[in-house]
């Protein structure tokens, strides 16, 4: 029997299942396999030569396309899967190791360090980020370069009461497609945010079941100045803060994209 609703508000709320973590790998590189718009500017910044550390790499979709026999690279993620993703494709010229990056413990120097997609947005309160950063200026070379990329949801924050709702349909390589739906919602009096993804799995030709799954996180929601005073505060000089890939100045209220390039004052 087919239940008929009177009106949308009726129909009952969707069950979301929770999302493991070997499925949130699988979407995410299902996502981000094509992306390359950040690439010219980690290739317009970074060192010709010398040893390249990157945080949060993931499933090493950067870590492979920045990595050279003259500027090998070393990946850091915390995550098993995405690890296991990353040395599926693994370039020659690099090397993957599991850390926290609250905790950095290398012995060597690096000649500039990337923390790529938000990564840093992900440690939440400022003893973590500092923590973080800390540890990055020990990892660096004297006048070695540090690039960050950010979330500042100062656009969020102006429209809806703090709450975003995105979209985006990804075909699934087996057919089918996967329909992800991105909830915001700005807490202002912790600066984070409260992030929900689902993710409705719908099969092509019934070659398969119905999936809805779904999982929670919140992340940093710092303005442009408050990230910049973490910055200076672990010692780090400010060059550049951009606004876009192709190295348009910040401006307040133009994106929520930030990228910081800073470097070890030696």
């Amino acid at each position: 029997m087919v239940t008929i609703y009177q009106d949308y508000g009726d129909e009952p709320e969707p069950l979301f299942t929770p999302l493991s973590a070997e499925r949130a790998c699988q979407f995410y590189v299902l996502e981000m396999a094509g992306f390359t718009a950040d690439l010219p500017f980690y290739q317009r910044w970074l060192p010709p030569t010398g040893e390249i550390l990157e945080l949060g790499c993931g499933s090493g979709r950067l870590t492979r396309l920045l990595a050279r026999p003259q500027r090998p690279l070393t990946g850091v993620d915390i995550s098993w899967p995405m690890l296991r993703l990353a040395r599926d494709n693994q370039s020659p010229d690099s090397r993957l190791v599991q850390m926290d990056i609250r905790t950095l413990a290398f012995s060597r120097s690096f000649a500039a360090l990337l923390i790529p997609y938000n990564t840093l947005n992900l440690l939440i309160d400022q003893e973590n980020i500092l923590a973080c950063l800390a540890g990055c200026r020990r990892s660096l070379c004297r006048g070695g370069l540090l690039l960050a990329e950010l979330h500042v949801p100062e656009i969020s924050i102006k429209t809806r009461q703090g709450k975003t709702f995105q979209f985006q349909i990804l075909p699934r390589p087996q057919g089918g497609r996967i329909i992800k739906e991105v909830l915001r919602q700005y807490r202002p009096e912790s600066a984070t945010l409260s992030v929900e993804e689902r993710f409705r799995v719908r099969p092509e030709g019934g070659l398969g079941q119905n999936e809805d799954l779904a999982r929670h996180y919140t992340a940093a929601a710092l303005t442009a100045e408050g990230w910049f005073e973490h910055f200076v505060t672990s010692g780090f000089r400010i060059l550049e803060g951009y606004g876009s890939y192709a190295l348009a100045p910040w401006r307040s209220g133009d994106t929520s994209l930030l990228i910081v390039v800073a470097a070890e004052p030696g």
